[in-house]
């Protein structure tokens, strides 16, 4: 009975057991629904299932169903963009804006597509949107503070972010976020402050790790503290090259120019198109440290 399974998999699904949810829906599908809805929700249940493939099939089923279905055409534009396919993204979350003119998720997520894509002068306009529309997630500020980094404006990332801190000041990634850019401003002191902060609201944050130790090479204070911090995070992801970066600093910092061009050389390899680490490299050959 094809109704029966529609609506025994719509009970189960509102009642959040998305397991039952997902039998009924494949059955009801089996028997040729043809509903976007069920469609969609199979979607948003392979989304959790972490089975992106077969979300984006059945999203792509939903909207083939019903063109103007704008939460479908949200989930396909999102998990585009999870996959880095930022035009064919945007196009299809522009279409979902044009059916949910009034969605913030919709704006936020088309945001991040265009700050991908080297707009961000576009993005800010619809992050600042989509905060108008729901002022509460903390993740739209912290795109934004990445707008505003991207267009240099690192007085305006500042602001927005210590506001966003004031109403959220358990949050470690906006402590994290603070600490990064008061680090492009050559706030190093304060920097420290921020990502110590990070630390303690979350132990085990290894970019918040990571960036302290750097910022006490740059300001060449607890390189034993820079040393540990850096060998955890290297512990924890050995192949991250941002990680083996901070960790070539110390050493350079230290006087071991030797150890410090293997470890950027490891760095090199690992990213060859990160121009920063080769001027890391021409820095550790050329040039004394204080």
């Amino acid at each position: 009975n094809f109704q029966a399974q529609i609506r025994l998999a719509d009970w189960y699904y509102e009642k959040g057991s998305l397991d039952e949810s997902f039998r009924y829906y494949k059955v009801a599908e089996s028997l040729g629904a043809k509903d976007s809805e069920v469609m969609s929700r199979l979607g948003k249940i392979y989304i959790d299932r972490q089975e992106k493939k077969e979300a984006k099939k059945a999203f792509q089923k939903a909207i083939k169903t019903n063109p103007k279905d704008g939460s479908s055409l949200f989930h396909l534009g999102s998990l585009l963009a999870s996959e880095e396919k930022w035009d064919q993204a945007f196009s299809i979350l522009d279409a979902a804006r044009k059916v949910l003119p009034e969605n913030d998720e919709i704006r936020y997520e088309m945001g991040r597509v265009l700050l991908a894509q080297g707009k961000p002068g576009m993005a800010e306009s619809e992050i600042d949107e989509a905060i108008k529309l729901n002022p509460e997630p903390v993740d739209y500020y912290m795109v934004l503070s990445d707008v505003y980094v991207e267009q240099k404006k690192l007085d305006e990332a500042v602001d927005i972010l210590s506001k966003a801190f004031g109403k959220n000041p358990k949050n470690a990634g906006l402590a994290h976020q603070l600490c990064q850019v008061y680090s492009k401003k050559g706030y190093y002191t304060v920097g420290i402050k921020h990502c110590s902060k990070a630390m303690a609201l979350k132990p085990n944050f290894y970019n918040a790790m990571n960036r302290l130790a750097w910022l006490y090479a740059k300001k060449r204070i607890n390189l034993t503290a820079a040393m540990e911090l850096s060998k955890k995070t290297l512990q924890a992801f050995p192949d991250n090259p941002g990680y083996i970066d901070t960790l070539s600093e110390i050493y350079y910092v230290e006087g071991e120019t030797a150890k410090a061009i293997d470890n950027i050389k490891k760095a090199i390899k690992l990213d060859p198109k990160e121009s920063y680490y080769k001027q890391q490299l021409w820095k550790f050959k050329n040039v004394l440290p204080r």
